[in-house]
Parts: structure tokens; C-alpha cells; sequence
């Protein structure tokens, strides 16, 4: 599953990669690593404003939940979605059916290969873009304390051939939208058909993934280029692609 993930990059940069005005932005720091455990904000794109930024917390509560206590207990489990489940699940079911879905965006996220005992850590990202995109579902929900929060979840699909050999005990991946599909994936208008085919396993020609070193604990002194940097481990008898 997708846990974790980057968004190294500044709110001038996302602009322009959506293609959009620089007053679209809203305020956020580069995010070098972050757990979906510790619910950070995060700058999104909602089918209700696909031309605006907004703040999300990682970790969909539903709008039927009524406190704060359940609120904390629920979002641990819906950091990922599943894509063949999303309408069914009660978690997801209501932002499935008004078609809340939102564009989550990254410059790659961190996957957990498993060998024997071991695991070892990688990192994944588009070969031809500095940044990608991954499929969401968003709610806002009403705190006791807080007010009004946005909130969402990532989307995950089946995995692809690249992604079988790293996350090879759960075999999934990020639903990740490419060319006009983050404009579709947005779009409340188009078919379930169309959707269904949004929701399937990137090529992995799109993907590049590198072994890196193991991952220090989250602070704010890390380094992306330091911890993103090749690695490479003499008891692997593969390595899965370079940058």
C-alpha cells in the first residue's frame, strides 16, 4: 500500500505543472518524506475545485463519523482506498457515490521490497516528470474542536509488474493518473467505463525505481537528495532500475 511519500517541491512549481494561475497555490512546506501515520496536510485538487489548491489531512474520515475519538480511530485505516472496494466500503462509499475524488501530488513515493527477513526500501517516480499523480477520494468532515477539515484518502490498484517485484507482499500501487487523466479523473461527467479504466495499473515503461539506503526516522533535517540516492545492496541478486 502507499504509506509513503514525497512532495519536494514548491507550491510555484505545482502551479505550473497543473497548469495553473500561481494564485491557485496555498501555502505549504516541501514535504522531503511523510508518513500517512502522522496525517499531514497536503495540497490537492477536488472535482469541486480542480483549479485551486487545497489543504487536505491524509487520512479520510467520513462525514457519518460524530466525534473526534472516532475520528482518530478511523483514519489510520483509510490512508488507501482500494479501488475495486471504493463504493462498497462504508468509508469510502459516500465520496465514492457524490464522485469526490481529488489528485493527490508527489515526486515519488517509498515501497518496502521483502526478502527472507529483510526489507529493503525503494524509491518510485516517473522517468519523464518531476512529478506525478495519484488518484484520490476526499470528504470534509466536522470536528468538535477543530471546525470544517478536508480530508482524503489515496486510491490503489492491483500491482504492475515493476511494483509485484518490490511490494511483493501486498502487490499494490498507487492509482496513478498520466497525460489527460488527472483532468479526467476530476471530470463528474464521464462514464463509469471511463472511470474503470483510470483505476488500472500504470505502465511500468512510465515508472523508474531505485534501492536506497535504509530511511532515517521522519525530522525536519532530511535530506531528498540524500535519502533518495541510489543504493546498492550486494545481497540482491537484482537491482530494479537506475536513475
Amino acid at each position: 500500500m502507499c504509506y509513503t511519500n514525497s512532495l519536494y517541491t514548491k507550491m510555484k512549481k505545482l502551479t505550473e505543472e497543473y497548469d495553473l494561475p500561481e494564485k491557485a497555490g496555498v501555502p505549504f512546506e516541501p514535504i522531503v518524506r511523510s508518513s500517512g501515520f502522522d496525517h499531514p496536510e497536503w495540497p490537492i485538487l477536488t472535482a469541486a475545485q480542480p483549479d485551486t489548491f487545497t489543504l487536505g489531512q491524509w487520512g479520510l474520515v467520513p462525514g457519518w463519523v460524530r466525534n473526534d475519538a472516532q475520528a482518530i480511530k478511523i483514519r489510520t485505516s483509510t490512508l488507501n482506498a482500494r479501488a475495486e472496494t471504493i463504493s462498497e466500503k462504508p468509508s469510502f462509499k459516500n465520496a465514492s457515490i457524490r464522485k469526490q475524488r481529488c489528485v493527490v501530488p508527489s515526486t515519488g513515493f517509498f515501497e518496502w521490497q521483502t526478502i527472507g527477513k529483510k526489507k529493503y526500501p525503494y524509491f518510485i517516480r516517473l522517468k519523464d516528470s518531476e512529478l506525478l499523480s495519484m488518484a484520490g477520494l476526499y470528504e470534509e468532515w466536522v470536528s468538535e474542536h477543530s471546525g470544517r477539515i478536508m480530508t482524503f484518502t489515496i486510491v490503489t490498484v492491483p500491482a504492475n509488474p515493476l511494483m509485484e517485484k518490490i511490494h511483493n507482499t501486498k502487490k499494490r500501487m498507487p492509482a496513478l493518473l498520466v497525460g489527460e487523466g488527472v483532468k479526467h479523473w476530476l471530470d463528474v461527467s464521464i462514464t463509469d467505463q471511463e472511470l474503470a479504466r483510470l483505476l488500472t495499473p500504470l505502465d511500468e515503461s512510465y515508472m523508474e525505481a531505485v534501492s536506497i539506503q535504509p530511511l532515517p526516522q521522519i525530522s525536519e533535517n532530511l535530506d531528498f537528495d540524500a535519502i533518495t540516492q541510489p543504493y546498492e545492496y550486494p545481497e540482491l541478486t537484482r537491482q530494479l532500475g537506475l536513475f
